[in-house]
């Protein structure tokens, strides 16, 4: 804070606490600053904001401070969560001027795939999405049927992600969980935040929590016109790579194969930070993979 010139002005709050980070509000002379610490498995955030600030600073959190040995980062304000704007149809609009800033960013970093590889960032490329989740169910605690259902889906599962593989779609980096907590808005900017579960992989996958969390959020069960408005947006951005109809098929694609992707992120965090979530729980892993057989 000394180095930035600026002076607390009240008792620093800790709003967030989660085994993998925990987040400091802190009053200063020059309004709220959030000071963030990451766990060892989602450390490769900090570099990841670092390596893409100077491109897009307008849409990424606006840090002040980094370090990247400790994972630490000091961050502006940037607003109110989606969750509090985005309330009926007339409020979408917030989403449909994100998702284009966002798939910006993924066709800026299919160029530095190695770079993010190398930063930490986890590889679940399509190539290996079939031997991570065998992997995966072997590991898992399910019934023995189960199990054998699961183990079933891999020729499957290699045919969708061997036919992702064809389209002229860059592999780059996934959010993974972009919903209405980890877009601001202030001032009529958008800014993405929480990239500690992003992986290299396929990009369209990232609007399956997307869509999925704003149809909840807003009431809607079952096929909807917002589904393809926000597609739609989305899609605008990768016009240059391949025909409408093919980005479609490509995006119904990358929708199916993105639960197995999910699993995966959630259980490398389960399993680094030490979990053992609720059985109930719809985000434990063998209810996700459940989730799985059922849209496979």
């Amino acid at each position: 804070m000394a180095g930035l010139g600026l002076a607390i002005t009240g008792p620093i709050e800790q709003p967030h606490v989660q085994p993998w980070s925990t987040v400091l509000r802190i009053p200063t002379t020059d309004g709220d600053l959030y000071f963030k610490a990451s766990a060892p498995v989602q450390a490769f955030e900090v570099p990841l904001l670092a390596l893409f600030e100077d491109d897009f600073a307008d849409r990424l959190p606006e840090v002040l401070a980094y370090d990247v040995d400790r994972a630490w980062m000091l961050m502006r304000d940037a607003g109110v969560p989606l969750r509090e704007v985005v309330r009926t149809r007339q409020d979408v609009h917030h989403w449909l001027s994100t998702v284009p800033l966002y798939a910006e960013v993924q066709i800026a970093a299919a160029a530095r795939v190695r770079e993010l590889l190398d930063l930490g960032v986890p590889d679940l490329r399509l190539e290996r999405l079939p031997d991570e989740f065998g992997a995966l169910v072997a590991r898992t605690d399910l019934g023995a049927d189960e199990r054998a259902a699961l183990h079933g889906l891999r020729p499957r599962l290699t045919a969708l992600c061997d036919e992702l593989a064809q389209d002229r779609i860059p592999e780059t980096l996934q959010h993974n969980d972009l919903h209405y907590n980890n877009v601001l808005v202030r001032d009529g900017r958008h800014r993405i935040f929480d990239w500690g579960d992003s992986s290299i992989s396929h990009p369209f996958q990232t609007m399956r929590v997307t869509i999925t969390f704003l149809k909840w959020t807003l009431g809607i069960v079952g096929d909807d016109e917002i589904d393809r408005q926000v597609r739609d947006a989305y899609l605008e951005p990768w016009s240059g790579f391949e025909a409408r109809d093919a980005l479609l098929r490509s995006f119904d694609l990358a929708q199916m194969v993105a639960g197995v992707s999910d699993a995966l992120t959630e259980d490398r965090v389960v399993r680094a930070c030490g979990l053992q979530p609720d059985p109930a729980d719809r985000r434990a892993i063998p209810n996700m993979l459940r989730g799985v057989l059922e849209e496979l």
